[in-house]
């Protein structure tokens, strides 16, 4: 059985780790933004998934108590923006790998037809991740 110093411990672990993640991706971000090719249809892709994993470390920085373990609503706030933002970054993820194996493997130029691919993207995505939040 965990007690409640090992609670405590666990919460501030994941605020530690949240927050360095966080830091890593704002660098990311700024480095692709600053340095990046920001008009090719890759970079935007990882530029969506870098905000995908934003919000996931954002959601585990928000303000729950471990100890008293009581049902209020920031606790399922938290819950329900984890599993959603986690499931749309892999959903995300697998979009970014098609996309480059597309990319190799295809005549068709992505750049090219890249807004049907944000469509298609953006119709599959959150409304998966949301499937998969709510499962």
């Amino acid at each position: 059985m965990i007690d409640g110093d090992q609670l405590k411990l666990i919460d501030t672990m994941s605020t530690i780790l949240s927050s360095i993640s966080l830091a890593a991706i704002i660098l990311i971000i700024i480095g692709i933004l600053k340095w990046g090719n920001t008009k090719s249809f890759a970079t935007e892709l990882i530029l969506i998934l870098m905000l995908q994993e934003m919000m996931v470390s954002i959601a585990y920085l928000l303000p729950t108590d471990p100890i008293k373990q009581t049902n209020n609503g920031m606790c399922k706030t938290q819950s329900i923006l984890i599993s959603f933002f986690t499931s749309a970054a892999q959903i995300w993820v697998v979009f970014v790998a098609y996309t480059a194996w597309h990319t190799f493997n295809s005549t068709e130029l992505v750049e090219e037809s890249k807004w049907k691919y944000r469509i298609i993207y953006f119709s599959i995505s959150y409304p998966l991740a949301f499937a998969i939040t709510l499962a």
